[in-house]
């Protein structure tokens, strides 16, 4: 990777960014500079003149601009350490400035979409699942793995409203859907709604289990009862017109509306 000097050659283009668009190319930076594993974060703004027994560090920018430049790297460093990429090394070494990068930093730089990839997975609040999904797909969700995250998600959507319609395990999938949020007989649709309401929301719940079924049904994945003590029906991303959510509760989903 080269140095910072080598991709900033101008004090002015590199003062152009800003710490959060400098911060991928800084940790890429460092993850070439590093001494057995660790980094000395002053050092990316030194450049080696001279060699041998003759060879110095000194400043890569000029002196007019140094403070600019050392304030701009300082605040991206900063920023990595709060985004968990980078944090002190162990011991005395730690207590000397050096620095290490961490597991998240360590996957950030793997690849060119690494970084926003890490970024985008740590940002995603916890809060805006349900905790019923939560409770298994946030995991899988902060490993990347989002194919597992997906299936965890519709299979505790599934167990859920299977469980407060009073159903049996042999109701799943597209079906099931259908059966729960029917709009005359579902023991999940607020019959008190205008015929046209029920009618018209009914088809929300059942339509995404066409598209994914059979690949994450519960059925054949996991045939555990429902393991939220609250017979609400998580994950649904528009509003839910049935008694088993109280009127018309929005309830979590696993995309942030």
């Amino acid at each position: 990777m080269s140095k910072l000097h080598d991709l900033f050659p101008s004090a002015d283009s590199l003062l152009e960014l800003t710490p959060d668009a400098l911060a991928p190319i800084l940790l890429r930076v460092v993850a070439g500079e590093r001494q057995r594993g660790m980094f000395w974060p002053l050092i990316v703004t030194q450049v080696t003149i001279g060699s041998g027994m003759t060879a110095e560090g000194q400043h890569a920018y000029p002196h007019h601009k140094q403070r600019e430049v050392d304030a701009l790297v300082a605040e991206t460093f900063e920023l990595l350490r709060r985004m968990g990429m980078i944090h002190p090394a162990p011991d005395t070494n730690g207590q000397n400035d050096w620095m290490v990068l961490s597991r998240d930093g360590e996957e950030a730089i793997k690849g060119e979409d690494g970084f926003d990839r890490i970024r985008a997975l740590r940002s995603f609040p916890k809060e805006l699942l349900h905790p019923t999904i939560a409770k298994d797909a946030y995991a899988a969700l902060q490993r990347g793995d989002l194919s597992t995250a997906v299936r965890d998600a519709f299979t505790a959507v599934e167990i859920s409203v299977r469980d407060a319609s009073g159903f049996t395990i042999d109701d799943y999938g597209t079906d099931l859907m259908r059966k729960a949020f029917h709009e005359q007989t579902g023991p999940l649709t607020d019959q008190s709604l205008p015929k046209a309401e029920r009618e018209s929301f009914a088809p929300v719940r059942w339509r995404a289990w066409g598209l994914q079924e059979p690949a994450f049904s519960s059925q054949g994945h996991d045939r555990r009862s429902a393991r939220s003590s609250t017979p609400s029906a998580p994950g649904f991303a528009t509003p839910v017109h049935c008694r088993c959510c109280e009127s018309t509760a929005r309830e979590e989903a696993l995309i942030p509306r």
